[in-house]
Formats: C-alpha cells, structure tokens, sequence
C-alpha cells in the first residue's frame, strides 16, 4: 500500500516532469485530486507530517501524513479541509508495471 513519503515522491516528480517535459503522470493531470478535497474543518494536527509534497499546491506545498486506512494532506494556504485519500485509490497513482 502506498504510504505518505510514496505519495509525496510521486507528487513532486510529477511536477517536476511537467517542468522538464511539459506532461507528467497522466491520473494527476486529469485532475484526480480535487476529488479527495474535503471540507472539514479540522487544523492540521501538530508535530511534523510524514512527508512534504514540495512542489505542489501551486509552491505551497502538500504536507501528508497517514492513518491506516488514508493518506491526509494539508495545503497551509487552503484553511478549512484536507485531501483524504483511501490508500487503496492512491495506487492508482503508480506507473503501469513493465511486461
């Protein structure tokens, strides 16, 4: 199952190849994440997140953190929700495998 430091990879590298090579992983370009957006109002809990999505959130960064069952990221310039991501939807994510 795909876990925080995974997700966060995958999120940088995509924009990093949109940078390079003006298209990056083809499920996060269909807009894929929006849909995890929730609107609940919690704050990100103290402490440090797992891992940081740097390049994301238009430069402000995704920070992730998991539970067993979700991988939950918090943009600091979007207050009031969080991503909540079912981990089994986040291997949708990964490349295909190489026959």
């Amino acid at each position: 199952m795909m876990n925080a430091r995974q997700i966060a990879h995958i999120f940088d590298k995509h924009f990093t190849d949109v940078w390079r090579r003006g298209s990056g992983n083809p499920v996060l370009e269909q807009g894929w994440l929006e849909q995890w957006w929730t609107e609940d109002s919690s704050d990100e809990p103290e402490g440090e997140p797992v891992a940081i999505s740097v390049l994301a959130a238009a430069g402000a960064g995704i920070r992730w953190r998991e539970t067993d069952r979700e991988l939950i990221g918090y943009v600091p310039t979007r207050r009031g929700g969080c991503y909540r991501i079912p981990r089994r939807e986040a291997e949708r994510l990964m490349p295909p495998m190489a026959a």
